[in-house]
């Protein structure tokens, strides 16, 4: 219970006199490291670094989708290609507004 209360109430002027030990040695040493200003250039550093971990991650997702997506649309124009030459209008049609269509008759003429 003395933890949850730290968390929810404790300020830089200390805790209740009665706290635990272990809490009292917790904010100890969280005074220490606000104090210390290499320990704070440190944790901004590593906030700096996941930031940017997370930026890359999120950009190479994004590529990849691009990436996924003109694939597709590169299959699909082959096969719309293909429908046309074999003068399957209708087939041609559908796979423009039928996704699982385009897919199977992707498979069928293994493209």
């Amino acid at each position: 219970m003395d933890f949850l209360h730290y968390i929810t109430e404790s300020n830089d002027t200390g805790l209740r006199e009665n706290s635990d030990h272990r809490l009292k040695d917790l904010h100890h040493k969280i005074q220490q490291i606000k104090a210390s200003d290499e320990m704070e250039a440190s944790f901004m550093k590593a906030e700096e670094r996941e930031r940017l971990i997370r930026e890359k991650g999120r950009e190479e997702g994004r590529e990849e989708g691009r990436e996924e997506g003109r694939e597709e649309g590169r299959r699909q124009v082959e096969l719309i290609k293909l429908l046309l030459e074999k003068k399957q209008y209708d087939d041609a049609k559908r796979v423009t507004e039928d996704e699982e269509y385009c897919e199977q008759l992707c498979e069928e003429y293994n493209i």
